[in-house]
């Protein structure tokens, strides 16, 4: 069996958060063509797009760039390389006082302040439940769960610097490479996690014969590392795009539809 694993944001949605019609149409063709497809997203499950939630022809998913394989259709967890729950605790004792949300079961937990506030109406058309708590720290504490990722909102430089010198102290965590604005956002996630070691696991697991990549960040980097072929897209990092096997056109000129029909059904 052949797979296709596509990234969300920047490579599968348009700057507006949404998948055309002609992206859509192209995953719907190399499904019908018997490629398994595969989102690969920093997201957590319930904040994959609506749109993608009513497709009938997505098996698995790939969250919180690669802590969490999800069965798409019953949800439950195949595989996970999370962040226990004391390191987490540990790691967040030390922290300075600034705005953080989580990834946890799937679900994004959000840390009460302005940003979260911010964040559910910006994300309001995505009909996306939110957890909203006082403190991220004391909901683990009470809850014991693990964590997936965290999403920290550091907005000064030397808040970030903190940051960052107290990740030091913790190797099996590190901080995840995205297209955001730097010093500004930063995502930690553990060391043993990586979409590309996600994507890994379901190759073997599958026994897949070939995979097609998708990507157009940093974080995409391990997936290219994995896959057969690799494709960036037009608007992607310049690692992303000199990684890559070939370079297809910008998100908000579908160039996902572009690179499935030139190379993947034709492949």
């Amino acid at each position: 069996m052949k797979c296709l694993a596509v990234d969300l944001d920047g490579t599968t949605l348009n700057r507006w958060n949404k998948i055309s019609d002609k992206n859509l149409n192209a995953l719907k063709q190399a499904h019908n063509q018997g490629i398994l497809i595969v989102p690969v997203t920093g997201r957590s499950l319930d904040m994959i797009p609506e749109s993608l939630n009513n497709c009938d022809f997505i098996d698995y998913v790939i969250c919180s760039n690669g802590a969490v394989i999800y069965n798409f259709k019953t949800k439950e967890k195949m595989y996970e390389a999370t962040i226990p729950n004391q390191e987490c605790i540990s790691f967040l004792e030390e922290l300075p006082s600034f705005y953080l949300s989580a990834n946890i079961d799937g679900h994004i937990v959000l840390q009460s302040g302005w940003i979260g506030t911010l964040y559910q109406f910006l994300r309001k058309n995505n009909k996306t439940k939110f957890l909203k708590v006082n403190k991220i720290k004391s909901y683990l504490k009470d809850t014991k769960k693990d964590v997936e990722c965290f999403q920290m909102y550091t907005l000064r430089k030397s808040i970030h610097y903190q940051v960052m010198n107290i990740l030091k102290k913790y190797p099996s965590l590190i901080e995840a490479n995205t297209n955001a604005p730097e010093n500004r956002y930063t995502e930690i996630f553990s060391y043993f996690s990586s979409k590309g070691k996600a994507l890994l696991f379901l190759k073997e697991h599958l026994q897949l014969e070939w995979v097609y990549s998708i990507g157009d960040g940093q974080n995409d980097l391990s997936l290219f590392e994995v896959s057969d072929f690799s494709m960036a897209m037009g608007n992607g990092h310049k690692d992303c795009k000199e990684k890559a096997n070939v370079v297809l056109p910008s998100n908000n000129k579908d160039g996902l539809s572009f690179g499935i029909e030139k190379y993947v059904l034709k492949g």
